[in-house]
């Protein structure tokens, strides 16, 4: 966590920025997630209009839902006043901020997110 702080990957929100940046990843979390779920169940009933041969377009739906957890996590770290500038530095922060400080995670689960 130092690392990040000392390179200022890891930075201090005020409050207002924090509200603001809660708001904002959450939304844009929940817009990924509900284009996820068009890509998938229009795949799944062949209504996308773009095709190719051998083409799932579920590569878009991980991509896309990796987006939305990232945009999530950013939201949970702007609930504790902080900012990742990258996603190694997020996931430390969220380590840090919910498994080891608050202990309202079990690391497992950030842990799974550093390897998706």
């Amino acid at each position: 966590m130092k690392y990040f702080e000392r390179k200022a990957q890891v930075k201090r929100l005020g409050t207002d920025q924090a509200r603001a940046n809660i708001t904002g990843h959450l939304r844009k979390a929940l817009h990924n997630l509900s284009l996820s779920n068009q890509i998938f169940d229009n795949n799944q009933k062949g209504q996308l209009q773009i095709r190719y041969l051998g083409e799932s377009f579920y590569d878009w739906v991980i991509t896309v839902s990796y987006f939305a957890m990232y945009q999530a996590c950013l939201a949970a770290l702007a609930a504790v006043r902080k900012v990742g500038n990258n996603h190694s530095a997020t996931v430390c922060a969220l380590i840090y901020h919910y498994v080891h400080k608050r202990k309202r995670l079990k690391e497992h689960y950030l842990v799974s997110l550093d390897r998706i």
